[in-house]
């Protein structure tokens, strides 16, 4: 396998495409708040980061995506070399299920079973943070070994980029459900809430997939990936 790329200008590219949608939702912010369009032929909500099954939601399923692709990578190529990589092809499944969560909202269908368990209010008002939130405690635990085993500056990455993530999807998530409860989700504070949280994600998978990238070059040097353009038939 001879593939070639540079880790560095993904980030940047995928910095570059975030940039973008935040521009373009901060728009659809200023037509909402400063001047009463909260449509603006269907643009406003194209591009908001609070809304699913748009152009942000798009671009985060890939990137999810993408991200279980290169772990799949890496797992296939330590099984090749007869190293452990079984982590590595469960961490390819667990962000295959967030891609096709971030698609169809999975965790939507467990708020209804918590409310019916319990009646969370206040930070827990997103009844869907808990199961999720115990499940990434699970995680944490289960591979504390695996992260440390990894060399030193991805490890450092793995954490950082884990760290912006659960920031926002957690974090971000809890605030504004208390937010929710007391205030309503109809005012500026609540969208300022959301974007944080969909920012930090994007923030928080880019940096997830520099690290992977940076990991496989680092890694593994005889895998290349190239693209050439095809051959001219005159």
């Amino acid at each position: 396998m001879n593939i070639r790329f540079c880790p560095i200008n993904i980030l940047r590219k995928n910095l570059y495409i975030i940039g973008l949608l935040l521009c373009a939702h901060m728009l659809g912010m200023i037509s909402k708040y400063c001047f009463g369009h909260d449509y603006v032929y269907g643009l406003v909500r194209l591009f908001n980061f609070d809304t699913e099954q748009n152009i942000p939601t798009l671009y985060s399923t890939i990137a999810l995506l993408f991200s279980s692709i290169l772990v799949s990578l890496i797992a296939f190529r330590r099984k090749q070399l007869q190293i452990p990589y079984i982590p590595w092809l469960w961490l390819s499944l667990i962000f295959l299920f967030m891609s096709i969560d971030e698609a169809s909202s999975i965790h939507e269908l467990l708020v209804r079973p918590a409310r019916e368990i319990s009646e969370p209010s206040g930070v827990f008002y997103h009844a869907w943070v808990v199961p999720y939130g115990l499940a990434l405690v699970v995680l944490i635990i289960a591979y504390s070994k695996f992260l440390f085993e990894l060399p030193k500056r991805i490890m450092t990455l793995f954490l950082i980029s884990g760290a912006i993530f659960v920031l926002g999807s957690v974090g971000f998530e809890c605030l504004a459900g208390r937010h929710v409860e007391l205030y309503g989700s109809m005012n500026i504070l609540y969208d300022i809430m959301s974007t944080c949280e969909e920012l930090l994600e994007m923030i928080g998978i880019a940096l997830f997939i520099y690290a992977l990238l940076t990991y496989i070059s680092n890694e593994f040097e005889d895998i290349v990936i190239s693209i050439t353009e095809g051959e001219q038939t005159g």
